[in-house]
Parts: C-alpha cells; sequence; structure tokens
C-alpha cells in the first residue's frame, strides 16, 4: 500500500514537471515569433495614428478653404 502511495506520488510530480516544463519550453520557442508580431502591430498601428492625423490635418484644410470667400 505504501509503495503504490510512493509511486502515485512520484509520478504525478512527474507528470506535472512534464505538463510545466513543455509549456516553459513551447513558449521559449514561440518567443521570437511572438515578439515579431508584437513589433509589426506596433508598426502598423502607428502607420495608422499617422494616417489619422494626416486624415484629420487635411480635413482641417479644407475647411479653411471652404470658409475663404468665394469669388464673384
Amino acid at each position: 500500500m505504501q509503495s503504490n502511495l510512493r509511486w502515485g506520488r512520484a509520478f504525478r510530480i512527474f507528470y506535472w514537471v512534464i505538463i510545466i516544463g513543455s509549456m516553459l519550453g513551447t513558449y521559449y520557442y514561440f518567443q521570437p515569433f511572438f515578439e515579431d508580431l508584437l513589433k509589426r502591430y506596433n508598426s502598423v498601428m502607428s502607420t495608422f495614428s499617422q494616417l489619422q492625423k494626416t486624415g484629420s490635418s487635411t480635413n482641417d484644410l479644407l475647411n479653411t478653404l471652404n470658409a475663404l470667400p468665394k469669388p464673384k
């Protein structure tokens, strides 16, 4: 009975070591891909932000031109 408990405990510890170790290994393996993906995402968001600023300045320019008196 004692032997079964010890073997069961040993296998349970081994099971969790394998689970946690494989998670850490997967993270270590895929980390460069995630970092590259994050850099690309930040680059795209920066581009969209610049486009939004350009769009708002274009709208300001158009509003200014529309406010000018029209020639007769």
